[in-house]
């Protein structure tokens, strides 16, 4: 209530937040609030969710595997009536399946995505999915990626894992669903150690290699532009300083994560900085600076 009544916060981000430490008694809530809130003026909801969710795990780790389980118990697909001869399906599942399908409903919706294809791609999306419930077979194979790390593979902490596209969650499930490499129902799933971060990685190809390409991906997991939160596994990897520039190159600390719009909006008058790896500086053509972390929530660590 302090927050909104001096700005801090509006209205849907202090209902963000309170979604996440609703469970919690009022010493722990305040704890979680410490973390997170100050500076929520510049963060988006879903930053605010990620951060408040991390600091929930990290409180108390054993009993966000305890509420984890239980809701794995609850899973369900319903239906729902629509008019005009529509209905809508969902499914309430684990957030690694969840993200695991949709990510290859999207692929899939994807490469039919052709210059004659009039289809909108959330109608490809409903295709691809329907295709597949029905049988129709399809050898599209995506990858999703969860971030653990290296200490608490080791079993050294209880540090919350982070699937991207999703966000934090228990590392205890993490291993358990992702070993070096497992197959789910045709997409592959591979954790991303902290300790895997390397200040070497550069190459002066215009092209980047995939593991360079993996690496920007899990430390930034999202857009590199303004209140972004497209994933970074369906953006364009993106030079902060273009190839054709003399001092451009294909690197580490010099490449990142933008979906079309952003990448496209420097050919109308912005720019882009990248101070440290994983930290964009916007201008835009007025004068206006945004100051963008993708993962602010979990950052690389420093070189």
């Amino acid at each position: 209530m302090a927050g909104m009544s001096h700005g801090a916060l509006d209205l849907r981000k202090a209902f963000t937040f309170a979604d996440q430490v609703g469970h919690l008694s009022p010493e722990d809530a305040r704890k979680v609030e410490e973390k997170v809130l100050p500076g929520a003026d510049s963060k988006t909801p879903r930053s605010i969710r990620d951060r408040a969710r991390r600091e929930v795990i990290k409180i108390d780790p054993a009993a966000a595997e305890t509420r984890r389980k239980k809701l794995v118990s609850e899973r369900r697909v319903e239906k729902q009536p629509c008019e005009d001869g529509m209905a809508l399906l969902g499914a309430f599942l684990p957030a690694e399946s969840a993200e695991a399908i949709y990510r290859r409903i999207d692929t899939i919706a994807r490469s039919l995505k052709t210059k004659d294809e009039t289809r909108t791609m959330d109608a490809l999306r409903a295709d691809a999915l329907t295709d597949l419930c029905l049988g129709v077979p399809s050898n599209v194979r995506t990858k999703i990626e969860l971030r653990v790390d290296a200490t608490t593979l080791m079993g050294l902490d209880d540090n919350p894992a982070i699937l991207s596209g999703y966000g934090p969650m228990t590392a205890r499930n993490a291993p358990a669903n992702s070993p070096a490499t497992k197959t789910v129902s045709g997409t592959e799933s591979s954790p991303t150690p902290s300790a895997e971060w390397s200040s070497t990685m550069a190459v002066r190809a215009i092209a980047p290699t995939k593991a360079l390409r993996d690496l920007v991906n899990a430390r930034d997991q999202r857009c590199c532009g303004p209140a972004c939160n497209r994933p970074a596994a369906t953006c364009e990897f993106d030079h902060t300083i273009p190839c054709r520039d003399p001092e451009g190159k294909t690197a580490y600390d010099s490449t990142g994560p933008a979906c079309k719009f952003h990448n496209d909006i420097k050919e109308h008058g912005w720019t882009v900085t990248q101070p440290t790896p994983g930290r964009f500086l916007w201008t835009s053509p007025t004068g206006r600076t945004y100051d963008v972390t993708p993962n602010d929530e979990y950052p690389p660590p420093p070189f």
